[in-house]
């Protein structure tokens, strides 16, 4: 019987702390109606009337534990509604009321939640306590309902327990009442929900000649009392005083076995019963059943949070708070002018974070910056940021800060948690950008570095008002290159290039302040090789190659062009001769079968000769 009691005070315990979060009802939830952030209206008792188990998930899209459960409650959303058993249907009310619908549907999308989810819900506005997020309340058609977790399910260490706990109490309806416990003498297959009525002892009381055997009986509230009797003695409860002198008179309500009979009696309270009988009570046939309540497990010291009342035997498990500093503090995202305070969520079943703020300043001065957060104070509004962005620091300056936190109870935790921490040098940009055109269709920009960086980004357009921006090299050309090329250009354009430098190799705000330049230049519509030839835009692509070059150039005037292509040592390997020749000219070489290196391209004119490297890897 002890292990009957002790799992019936566990599901009260449970039950009862379910009961008292709510603020507006007892034992009910409350109805409320909202609007999801696609505009779809949801009203509880309409669900409840259509015979659905409702789950609603208090949540913050920016909470770690909502983020850490998400899957467990889309699985459990999966099997239980409306592509699954239809048994349920799940709701999710954010609490944050600096949350917007694209935050949330982030969060959708990011972490999977494929049921609806209204934004800026006040718990307490519809009649909800909230202590920390998550909190799920499993809402039954008859409008009972339970929690499926302690304090803000933060204790479930994985999605798969949430989704289990979710699935267990979404199973009990419709309840089926009776003994759960296959250890018990009655236990019920069928129950999904026990009544308090298992049966773990059992006594037996049978007639001897004039006796009761045994006549006295020490036993537990709950218990089964057997009587066997001959054919000639009854078994009768008469009240103390009547069992006292030996008389026989029945007590109204007690129990009563005839003459010859079996059966049983289980003591539903804590006292003695006195029986006799009847025909032979002035000689003795009598006896009492004695029955004591079992031992309650739990918390008996009435300072503790959870102490218990009812508890008979103090198990060990009493909770003793203390709304303490805040802990968890640490820096992330520390570039030159910003950096990202974080800490751990300090609401807890002992007490609701009602502000937090941080100063800090550079060290060296007197005046502090603050940022806070839950203002003002005594709002009743639960604080729940875990972190800060801090803009508009100071480059290479090193900064101290500490916290100070106020609980709704009006615990306030002065100055504490302090640090410091140094900002990252600023991120200078390259300087002395130079455009020069190669071809008249592509122009070649270099630049000299400051500092370290990660890489520059280059962006040009065409000299005139209204023209768009394009980039040069993608998302950035990385450090260490200093030139890149940009070709498809138009001959007798103007164009102006503007950059700016990437400190960071994922990008971001880690960069140069600013775009600098303009700087503009002009493409040529001819290119001259050298200035004693006629020979213009010579150009070998690609360069270096693994086998195939195209080579092109522009004769201007009449003239004979001997085209060689030689390695180092002089050997050649092509020759063309061309007479008489103006205008454009165009040959790919294939030097695949060629050993890897340097080959020089001469171009043999009337006037000199013009030579052109060609790399073969």
């Amino acid at each position: 019987m002890k292990k009957l009691l002790l799992l019936i005070s566990v599901f009260v315990f449970t039950f009862s702390n379910a009961q008292t979060a709510m603020n507006s009802a007892v034992g009910y939830a409350p109805d409320f109606t909202v609007s999801d952030i696609n505009g779809v209206s949801h009203s509880l008792y309409n669900y409840l009337d259509s015979g659905y188990v409702m789950v609603l998930e208090l949540m913050s899209v920016s909470c770690g534990h909502c983020i850490q459960h998400a899957a467990g409650t889309e699985n459990s959303y999966i099997t239980n509604g409306p592509s699954g058993s239809n048994a349920a249907r799940f709701l999710g009310l954010e609490v944050n009321a600096s949350t917007d619908s694209t935050a949330i549907s982030y969060f959708a999308n990011t972490y999977g939640a494929s049921f609806p989810i209204a934004n800026n819900i006040s718990p307490s506005g519809i009649g909800y306590m909230l202590y920390g997020t998550p909190t799920y309340y499993v809402v039954y058609p008859d409008r009972s309902y339970t929690t499926i977790c302690g304090y803000n399910c933060v204790t479930a260490n994985s999605s798969s327990t949430i989704e289990s706990k979710l699935n267990t109490a979404i199973s009990y309806w419709p309840p089926n009442l009776g003994c759960t416990d296959p250890m018990a003498l009655n236990y019920d297959s069928l129950a999904n929900l026990d009544d308090g009525s298992c049966d773990y002892s059992s006594y037996t009381i049978e007639t001897v000649g004039m006796s009761f055997m045994p006549d006295t009986i020490i036993c537990d509230v709950g218990d089964t009392i057997n009587f066997i009797l001959g054919p000639g003695h009854n078994a009768v409860e008469v009240s103390d005083s009547t069992w006292i002198v030996g008389g026989n008179t029945p007590l109204i309500g007690g129990f009563n076995f005839g003459y010859g009979s079996t059966g049983y009696y289980v003591p539903d309270d804590c006292h003695h019963f006195y029986y006799v009988c009847q025909p032979h009570a002035q000689l003795g046939m009598k006896g009492v059943i004695i029955a004591h309540h079992p031992p309650v497990f739990g918390c008996t010291d009435s300072t503790a949070f959870n102490y218990d009342s009812t508890a008979t035997v103090d198990d060990g498990s009493c909770v003793y708070c203390s709304l303490g500093p805040i802990t968890g503090v640490n820096l992330t995202d520390l570039i030159h002018d910003r950096v990202t305070f974080n800490w751990d969520d300090m609401n807890s079943v002992c007490g609701t974070v009602d502000q937090i703020r941080i100063r800090y300043r550079e060290v060296g001065t007197s005046a502090y910056s603050t940022k806070t957060m839950g203002a003002p104070v005594g709002n009743n509004a639960p604080c729940l940021n875990t972190s800060k962005l801090v803009l508009n620091l100071m480059s290479s300056t090193t900064y101290e800060y500490d916290f100070k936190i106020w609980y709704q109870d009006g615990t306030v935790v002065t100055w504490h948690a302090n640090g410091n921490f140094t900002t990252l040098p600023l991120c200078d940009n390259v300087i002395n950008i130079i455009p020069t055109p190669i071809t008249t269709t592509k122009t070649q920009f270099c630049w000299d570095t400051v500092s370290t960086y990660a890489f520059v980004r280059l962006k040009y357009r065409e000299d005139v008002p209204g023209s768009s921006f394009s980039n040069i090299g993608g998302m950035g050309v990385f450090s260490p290159t200093l030139c890149k090329d940009k070709n498809g250009l138009t001959p007798g354009l103007t164009y102006r290039v503007m950059w700016r430098t990437w400190c960071n190799p994922s990008g971001g705000p880690y960069r140069s302040p600013q775009w600098d330049g303009p700087v503009t230049w002009t493409q040529p519509n001819s290119i001259r090789v050298d200035e004693l030839s006629s020979i213009n835009s010579l150009e070998v692509y690609p360069n270096p190659s693994r086998d195939v070059f195209n080579v092109s150039f522009t004769s201007e005037s009449k003239q004979s062009i001997e085209v060689r292509l030689v390695n180092l040592v002089g050997e050649i390997i092509f020759t063309e001769n061309l007479e008489n020749f103006e205008g454009e000219y165009n040959h790919s070489f294939n030097l695949s079968e060629y050993s890897k290196g340097v080959y020089l391209l001469e171009l043999d004119t009337d006037n000199g000769i013009v030579n052109k490297k060609l790399i073969l890897q």
